[in-house]
């Protein structure tokens, strides 16, 4: 049986991420915006790493951010 958390070994997710760099030339990113990249609960969360990793991908992927935020609050 194959392990069911494959993809959880870090190594294993970075691996395929690049096969699949190299085949398409680049990878869709998508990401939810409030507590992914914004602290919309004003709990004092520090996002920085997450945004300066989704800064680093631009060049190699497609990013795409979904939120359920009201069009006003964009």
């Amino acid at each position: 049986m194959k392990n069911k958390h494959y993809f959880l070994n870090e190594n294993n997710f970075y691996d395929r991420l690049e096969e699949y760099y190299e085949k398409f030339g680049q990878i869709i990113v998508a990401y939810d915006f409030d507590d992914t990249v914004y602290d919309c609960r004003n709990y004092g969360r520090d996002y920085s790493e997450i945004i300066e990793l989704i800064r680093n991908m631009q060049p190699y992927a497609y990013l795409i951010v979904f939120t359920s935020r009201p069009k006003s609050e964009y």
